[in-house]
């Protein structure tokens, strides 16, 4: 039923106060007679002074109880509002029939009557004769002006009374809204609507209603429902038997932020046998194809995922579920990894375990890479609302931290052990937690930095410069030299984007030559630095590593060849991050003897000892002890490799008689 009027005034018996307008109440409850109402303002002002005199002293009531006793002396009989009136129309309106109401007192400003849940009709009170104060009491006429302006004329819309008394019942009578989309309609809606409305004993047809959501998890889009159901109208309840296909390209599933999946080529049922409204039946769904992601860990695809719900089921029902599938995980740069037992149901899901399928080189975000890993995980789980939560277990053969970078760490097994790291991933914080072994940090050719046995902690989440660990102490060394006794450095800082570390000086023990290899050997070597970082992020080497050399022969081991260096000066190359750290020696003067026969001599020569190639000569001169007559012989493209040396060509100028 609708009425003409939109707004509906209520009494509420909980509080105090009249939400109703003053003139018609008021006049209605003054009038004389139940068939006549005066229709102009001083008869009106006359009949309201009837209501006044029954209040104290004239006054408008000021407590609760005087509020509460507003209606007294009012006998059962149904009073007659008076009919809307314009500025040019006075005249009173026939007295329309009140509307019957069990809860409370109503006002239907269309019907302009009055409804109470007492058994019998108000009747109309009685005024004191002759008594027309009330004209001359200001307070009743601001009163009353207050009331009118705090209830306006209702609105002219059409109001449907059955969504007005809905919106009143109680909350737990309320459908409960979806976790998921809850904007879009309602599937199960849609079909017990579509049956509800159907007339006769059979409903064969089809519709399509734009997108659809399922329980609060199945967003569907635009699918086509068709309806192959019978009705049983003989027990007085409507009963459905039959089914209702389901046929759709595309679905989202979404448990809240733990688990997305989208669907393609959805075909499924929903099953009725003997059923009543709303209690329904079951739904059974196949995705042709489906694309799964958990957000930060893994994602998966395959085929033929089976989709289950019941309404009228638990949130912890199951509603989909792989034995076993394969996916990408990603923390370690979406390996392949084969997961078991993934349960779904409306409020999360749980993965029983999983591992890596054999040994494996990982990465994880270019920070290190894991060699010969093998990962195993258990007990993943995710409650809407919550976090995921669960263990991955990691034991790595080998690692390299900041793999491709010039300045890189090795993480190693000691003697005995199959591990150069054990830890763990946690699901929750997305965090490493990994126990070294044995590590080395190599800082170009200049130092390498030794310790063991530390744990290195690394979030996904945290930032670039995070801190992975702070080493109390290692054990420094030259990274080329042998004979450079070590030495040790303290707090050595590696961050995610880089390290840093302190003051440092490397020396030799007196008496002693240092080598490189086999082909180079030196004397008075030491390396030093006031502090050192790097950046990574930023491509910023701080600091600077020195070395010093005071003596230097090239290939020391045999006799036939001896050279002689002096003005001799070391540098390693630190300018920015992408620098090899290569150690670079340059001889101002540079002279070797093959024997007593051959004599190079040259000047400004650069030897890079952590070469294969040790230096290139673009030019210089050859003489002979043996041949004291030979002038002049030029040699060009002189190459000294870690193994010798070769000549590109030779000029030779001979003397007259010369020989």
């Amino acid at each position: 039923m609708s009425f003409g009027r939109s707004n509906f005034f209520l009494l509420e018996s909980l509080e105090a106060r009249i939400l109703l307008s003053g003139t018609d109440l008021l006049a209605s409850a003054a009038t004389v007679t139940a068939s006549h109402i005066a229709a102009d303002s001083h008869e009106v002002h006359h009949e309201i002074s009837a209501v006044n005199d029954t209040l104290p002293q004239g006054q408008l009531p000021s407590t609760t109880s005087e509020i509460n006793d507003i209606f007294s002396g009012v006998s059962g009989e149904v009073l007659q509002a008076p009919a809307e009136q314009t500025s040019s129309d006075h005249s009173a309106a026939p007295v329309q029939e009140s509307v019957k109401s069990d809860s409370k007192i109503v006002v239907v400003p269309g019907a302009n009557s009055v409804e109470t849940n007492a058994k019998t009709d108000l009747q109309p009170a009685t005024p004191t004769a002759g008594d027309n104060s009330i004209s001359n009491n200001k307070n009743v006429e601001q009163s009353v002006d207050t009331l009118k302006a705090a209830n306006p004329p209702p609105s002219s819309e059409v109001v449907d009374v059955q969504s007005i008394v809905s919106s009143l019942s109680p909350p737990s009578q309320k459908a409960a809204q979806p976790r998921f989309l809850s904007t879009l309609p309602d599937f199960l809606n849609a079909i017990t609507d579509h049956l509800a409305s159907a007339v006769g004993s059979s409903i064969n047809d089809s519709i399509s209603l734009g997108d659809l959501l399922l329980g609060g998890f199945l967003r569907i889009s635009n699918p086509t429902i068709s309806f192959s159901v019978t009705v049983d109208n003989s027990g007085g309840t409507r009963l459905y038997t039959g089914s209702v296909t389901i046929s759709a390209g595309s679905a989202t599933l979404k448990i809240g932020t733990g688990l997305t999946a989208t669907i393609t080529g959805l075909t499924g049922t929903y099953s009725l046998t003997n059923k009543s409204l709303p209690t329904g039946g079951k739904f059974g769904i196949t995705g042709a194809q489906f694309s799964l992601s958990i957000p930060s860990l893994l994602a998966a695809s395959g085929s033929n995922l089976n989709l289950s719900y019941d309404p009228n089921g638990s949130d912890n029902q199951v509603i989909a579920s792989l034995a076993s599938f394969s996916a990408s995980l990603v923390p370690f740069n979406n390996s392949i990894v084969i997961a078991n037992a993934l349960t779904v149901s409306k409020n999360g899901f749980s993965i029983s375990d999983g591992e890596l399928p054999g040994l494996t080189t990982l990465g994880v975000d270019g920070l290190v890479d894991l060699r010969n890993s093998r990962i195993t995980f258990s007990g993943m789980s995710y409650t809407v609302g919550g976090t995921l939560s669960g263990t991955i277990s990691l034991h790595v053969a080998s690692a390299t931290l900041f793999p491709g970078k010039t300045f890189y760490g090795v993480f190693s097994p000691g003697n005995g052990h199959a591990d150069a790291l054990t830890g763990t991933y946690s699901l929750s914080t997305q965090t490493f937690s990994l126990v070294s072994d044995l590590f080395r940090l190599t800082v170009g050719e200049a130092l390498v930095l030794d310790a063991s046995g530390f744990t290195i902690t690394y979030s996904r989440q945290g930032p670039a410069d995070q801190t992975l660990i702070i080493i109390p102490t290692m054990t420094a060394g030259s990274a080329l030299f042998n004979g450079v006794d070590p030495a040790e450095i303290t707090n050595v800082v590696i961050r995610g984007n880089g390290f840093s570390f302190g003051s440092l000086t490397l020396s030799q023990t007196a008496g002693q030559n240092a080598t490189i290899g086999g082909f180079l050997s030196a004397s008075g070597v030491a390396i030093a630095t006031n502090g050192f970082s790097v950046n990574y992020s930023s491509g910023v080497v701080t600091g600077a590593v020195s070395v010093q050399v005071e003596n230097l022969n090239l290939f020391p081991g045999g006799n036939f060849v001896q050279s002689s260096f002096t003005n001799i000066t070391a540098a390693f190359a630190f300018e920015t991050a992408a620098d090899t750290g290569k150690l670079a020696i340059t001889i101002g003067s540079f002279k070797i003897k093959m024997g007593e026969a051959i004599q190079v001599d040259a000047s400004g020569v650069v030897l890079t000892p952590g070469q294969s190639t040790l230096a290139t000569i673009a030019s210089a001169t050859l003489s002979s002890p043996l041949f004291q007559n030979l002038t002049t012989v030029a040699i060009n493209n002189l190459t000294i490799t870690q193994g010798g040396f070769s000549i590109g060509s030779v000029a030779l100028t001979v003397a007259v008689n010369s020989v």
